[in-house]
Protein backbone atom coordinates (compact mmCIF):
# COMPACT_ATOMS: atom_id res chain seq x y z
CA UNK A 1 0.00 0.00 0.00
CA UNK A 2 0.97 3.62 -0.46
CA UNK A 3 3.50 3.02 -3.23
CA UNK A 4 2.23 4.73 -6.38
CA UNK A 5 2.93 8.25 -5.11
CA UNK A 6 6.61 7.32 -4.79
CA UNK A 7 6.92 5.89 -8.32
CA UNK A 8 8.79 7.96 -10.90
CA UNK A 9 6.46 6.61 -13.60
CA UNK A 10 3.00 5.74 -12.19
CA UNK A 11 1.70 4.79 -15.66
CA UNK A 12 4.42 2.16 -16.03
CA UNK A 13 3.69 0.83 -12.56
CA UNK A 14 -0.05 0.50 -13.36
CA UNK A 15 0.71 -1.10 -16.73
CA UNK A 16 2.89 -3.72 -15.04
CA UNK A 17 0.42 -4.30 -12.20
CA UNK A 18 -2.61 -4.68 -14.48
CA UNK A 19 -0.67 -7.04 -16.78
CA UNK A 20 -0.41 -9.46 -13.86
CA UNK A 21 -4.17 -9.66 -13.34
CA UNK A 22 -5.84 -12.88 -14.38
CA UNK A 23 -8.52 -12.06 -16.95
CA UNK A 24 -12.07 -13.27 -16.26
CA UNK A 25 -14.11 -15.44 -18.57
CA UNK A 26 -15.84 -13.44 -21.32
CA UNK A 27 -19.42 -13.99 -20.14
CA UNK A 28 -20.52 -11.66 -17.32
CA UNK A 29 -22.60 -14.46 -15.76
CA UNK A 30 -19.53 -16.70 -15.79
CA UNK A 31 -17.61 -13.99 -13.91
CA UNK A 32 -20.14 -14.06 -11.09
CA UNK A 33 -20.56 -17.83 -10.80
CA UNK A 34 -17.21 -19.09 -12.02
CA UNK A 35 -14.18 -20.03 -10.02
CA UNK A 36 -12.33 -17.82 -12.53
CA UNK A 37 -13.74 -14.33 -11.90
CA UNK A 38 -10.43 -12.64 -12.73
CA UNK A 39 -7.85 -10.86 -10.62
CA UNK A 40 -8.20 -7.76 -8.50
CA UNK A 41 -5.77 -4.90 -8.05
CA UNK A 42 -5.81 -2.76 -4.91
CA UNK A 43 -4.26 0.69 -5.07
CA UNK A 44 -3.96 3.03 -2.12
CA UNK A 45 -2.41 6.44 -2.23
CA UNK A 46 -2.80 10.00 -1.04
CA UNK A 47 -5.08 12.41 -2.85
CA UNK A 48 -3.61 15.71 -4.07
CA UNK A 49 -5.62 18.18 -2.00
CA UNK A 50 -4.83 21.06 0.34
CA UNK A 51 -6.06 18.85 3.19
CA UNK A 52 -3.63 16.07 2.23
CA UNK A 53 -0.73 18.53 2.17
CA UNK A 54 -1.60 19.66 5.68
CA UNK A 55 -2.13 16.19 7.12
CA UNK A 56 0.32 13.95 5.25
CA UNK A 57 3.22 16.31 4.75
CA UNK A 58 2.99 19.02 7.41
CA UNK A 59 1.39 16.77 10.05
CA UNK A 60 3.10 13.47 9.26
CA UNK A 61 6.56 14.75 8.48
CA UNK A 62 6.97 17.99 10.43
CA UNK A 63 4.53 18.06 13.37
CA UNK A 64 4.44 14.43 14.54
CA UNK A 65 7.72 13.28 13.03
CA UNK A 66 6.08 9.92 12.15
CA UNK A 67 7.68 10.15 8.69
CA UNK A 68 11.09 11.43 7.67
CA UNK A 69 11.00 14.93 6.18
CA UNK A 70 10.89 14.65 2.39
CA UNK A 71 9.08 11.29 2.33
CA UNK A 72 6.28 12.74 0.18
CA UNK A 73 6.05 15.16 -2.72
CA UNK A 74 2.56 16.67 -2.94
CA UNK A 75 2.84 16.86 -6.74
CA UNK A 76 3.07 13.04 -6.88
CA UNK A 77 -0.15 12.41 -4.95
CA UNK A 78 -2.94 11.01 -7.18
CA UNK A 79 -6.68 11.52 -7.09
CA UNK A 80 -9.09 8.60 -7.59
CA UNK A 81 -9.94 10.06 -11.01
CA UNK A 82 -6.28 10.06 -12.04
CA UNK A 83 -5.82 6.43 -11.00
CA UNK A 84 -9.05 5.50 -12.83
CA UNK A 85 -7.64 7.11 -15.98
CA UNK A 86 -4.33 5.25 -15.59
CA UNK A 87 -5.84 1.79 -15.13
CA UNK A 88 -8.53 2.55 -17.71
CA UNK A 89 -5.80 2.72 -20.35
CA UNK A 90 -5.37 -1.02 -19.76
CA UNK A 91 -9.10 -1.90 -19.78
CA UNK A 92 -9.29 -2.17 -16.00
CA UNK A 93 -12.09 -0.44 -14.12
CA UNK A 94 -12.79 0.66 -10.59
CA UNK A 95 -14.99 -1.68 -8.59
CA UNK A 96 -15.01 0.30 -5.35
CA UNK A 97 -13.12 2.97 -3.46
CA UNK A 98 -12.99 4.08 0.16
CA UNK A 99 -11.38 6.88 2.06
CA UNK A 100 -8.85 5.79 4.67
CA UNK A 101 -9.31 7.95 7.76
CA UNK A 102 -6.91 8.17 10.66
CA UNK A 103 -8.67 8.05 14.03
CA UNK A 104 -7.55 10.33 16.84
CA UNK A 105 -5.38 10.08 18.82
CA UNK A 106 -3.11 9.95 15.80
CA UNK A 107 -0.04 8.56 17.56
CA UNK A 108 -1.36 4.97 17.45
CA UNK A 109 -2.17 5.08 13.70
CA UNK A 110 -5.65 3.52 13.87
CA UNK A 111 -7.54 3.70 10.57
CA UNK A 112 -11.12 3.22 9.40
CA UNK A 113 -12.70 3.18 5.93
CA UNK A 114 -15.14 5.88 4.85
CA UNK A 115 -17.54 5.88 1.89
CA UNK A 116 -17.31 9.61 1.19
CA UNK A 117 -14.03 11.15 2.39
CA UNK A 118 -11.21 10.65 -0.13
CA UNK A 119 -9.49 13.93 0.71
CA UNK A 120 -6.30 12.42 2.12
CA UNK A 121 -5.70 8.64 2.01
CA UNK A 122 -7.87 6.40 -0.11
CA UNK A 123 -7.91 2.86 -1.49
CA UNK A 124 -9.52 1.48 -4.64
CA UNK A 125 -10.28 -2.01 -5.96
CA UNK A 126 -9.89 -2.57 -9.70
CA UNK A 127 -10.51 -5.42 -12.13
CA UNK A 128 -11.24 -6.19 -15.78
Amino acid sequence: LEVIEHATDPRSLMKAATSLLKKPKDDIDARITSSNPGGMLFVSTINRTVKSFGIAIVGGEYVTGKLPIGTHAWEQFLSPEEVNALVGEFDVRELEKKGMILRPPFYDLRWYLDDDDYDVNWIGAYSY
